[in-house]
């Protein structure tokens, strides 16, 4: 069962971001890791365990000469995901930098919580 949804924006800023098609609209998450769910489909079109994510953190671009975050970047074993989050599913506006942060610490106490640290 999911702990926490996580509506995106299924196109990437840069060709580098964009996921094969189906793209993702939504994302998921739980103990096994996060499930990325595209329109019409019954099974994720992108899984990442959590065993598999090195690094979490926003994502940055410029932006009028400063660095501005657009979107959670996720580092794994063999790629960077960049997820555009979005305010509410059903909604197109892409969440501010303050909420970015709040996501970030979302998605780090899950980590935590579901993947500790081995010992």
């Amino acid at each position: 069962m999911p702990h926490f949804y996580l509506p995106v924006i299924a196109k990437g800023i840069r060709i580098s971001e964009d996921l094969p098609e189906p793209r993702p609209l939504i994302w998921t998450i739980d103990r096994a890791g996060l499930h990325g769910w595209a329109r019409n489909t019954a099974v994720p079109t992108v899984v990442v365990a959590w065993s598999a994510i090195h690094d979490i953190r926003v994502a940055n671009k410029q932006y009028r000469g400063q660095l501005t975050g657009y979107g959670i970047s996720i580092h794994t074993d063999d790629r960077t995901l960049v997820l555009r989050c979005r305010t509410a599913l059903g909604r197109s506006f892409e969440v501010g930098e303050r909420q970015l942060g709040v996501l970030l610490q979302v998605l780090s106490s899950l980590r935590r919580d579901f993947d500790p640290p081995e010992q």
